[in-house]
C-alpha cells in the first residue's frame, strides 16, 4: 500500500492533498480507498483524527486478451481472458473509452480486425513481443481503424496479403507494421485517409502487381506522420505488356503530412516496360 506525507507550515489552515489512483484495469483491482490521517507535527494540534474517501472505477472497462485465455471467458481480468482480439472488440465497442489489453504471443487473424468506435487496444509488452498476423486468405486488409479516438498501440501487424492496415481516422502509437504483401490495392503497410501514425516502423513491405504498384509502406492520402522509422519497402510496378508504375516505395504522398521521420532503404523498381518513381517519397 503506498503511502503520503504533506506537511501544513506553522500558521497554515489548510493544505492540498493530491492522490493518483493506480490504472486497476492492468491488475483487475475494484476501487481505491484513501485514508487521510491528521496527525501532531512542530505545533499542538486537537485529538488525531481520520478521514476514509472512495475512489471509484471509471464506467468504462478493461478486457484482457492472452494465447491462454479462450473466446468462451468473460475478459474481465487475465484470469479469464479472451483469446482474440475481435472477439474483445465485440465486449469493448459497446460502451466509447474502453481498453484491451493484449498479452505477448502472437494472435493469428483470418477475419478483419474492425475498429469502429472509440477504444484503445494495448499490445502491453510492446509490439517486439506482441504480434497481429494474418493466416486467411487474399482479398482483405488485417485491421481497419475508422474511429477518432481509437488507439492501436504497441502491437506488430504483419503477413497481409492485401495490405496490413486501413485507417481513416485514430491514432496508432508504437506500432510495428512489418512484412505485409499488397498486389494491385494500395500501401503495402498501410492505406491513410486520416488519422495519426506516430512513434511507429514501417518496414520491409511490398507493393507489387503487373500494371499498377503504389506506395509500398504507405500510401498517404489525409492524415499525419511523426517521428516514424520507413524503412526497406519496396514497390515493383509494369508489365504484362501494358503501362505500370512503381512508386512511392517508402511513402506515396497525395496528401497529408510527413514530418520529422527516417525514410531510408526502400526501392521502387519495374519491369522493361515500367517505370520506378521514388524510391523514398513520391
Amino acid at each position: 500500500t503506498p503511502a503520503g506525507a504533506v506537511t501544513i507550515p506553522a500558521g497554515d489552515t489548510n493544505a492540498v492533498v493530491s492522490v493518483t489512483p493506480y490504472h486497476d484495469q492492468l491488475t483487475g483491482e475494484s476501487s481505491e480507498t484513501v485514508i487521510l490521517t491528521l496527525s501532531q507535527g512542530a505545533y499542538r494540534i486537537g485529538s488525531s483524527a481520520s478521514a476514509t474517501g472512495t475512489i471509484a472505477n471509471a464506467t468504462t472497462k478493461g478486457w484482457f486478451v492472452s494465447t491462454t485465455g479462450t473466446d468462451t471467458n468473460t475478459g474481465a481480468s487475465w484470469s479469464t481472458a479472451l483469446r482474440t482480439i475481435s472477439n474483445a472488440l465485440v465486449y469493448a465497442q459497446q460502451t466509447s473509452g474502453d481498453e484491451i489489453f493484449v498479452a505477448a504471443g502472437t494472435y493469428n487473424t483470418a477475419v478483419l480486425v474492425s475498429i469502429t468506435n472509440g477504444v484503445r487496444v494495448l499490445g502491453v509488452d510492446g509490439p517486439a513481443a506482441t504480434m497481429l498476423q494474418w493466416n486467411g486468405g487474399g482479398g482483405i486488409r488485417i485491421l481497419s481503424v475508422t474511429h477518432t479516438n481509437a488507439v492501436v498501440e504497441g502491437l506488430r501487424i504483419r503477413g497481409a496479403l492485401a495490405g496490413a492496415v486501413y485507417m481513416l481516422k485514430g491514432t496508432f502509437r508504437n506500432c510495428w507494421i512489418a512484412n505485409n504483401f499488397a498486389p494491385q490495392v494500395k500501401g503495402g503497410g498501410i492505406l491513410m485517409e486520416g488519422g495519426s501514425l506516430i512513434n511507429c516502423v514501417v518496414s520491409n513491405n511490398v507493393q507489387s502487381d503487373p500494371t499498377w504498384g503504389p506506395g509500398g509502406g504507405i500510401y498517404l492520402q489525409a492524415g499525419t506522420v511523426t517521428h516514424c522509422k520507413i524503412v526497406d519497402n519496396t514497390v515493383n510496378g509494369g508489365g504484362l505488356g501494358g503501362y505500370g508504375v512503381g512508386a512511392g516505395a517508402g511513402v506515396m504522398m497525395r496528401g497529408g503530412v510527413l514530418q520529422n521521420c527516417l525514410v531510408a532503404g526502400n526501392r521502387a523498381t519495374y519491369t522493361a516496360d515500367g517505370n520506378g518513381n521514388g524510391a523514398g517519397v513520391y
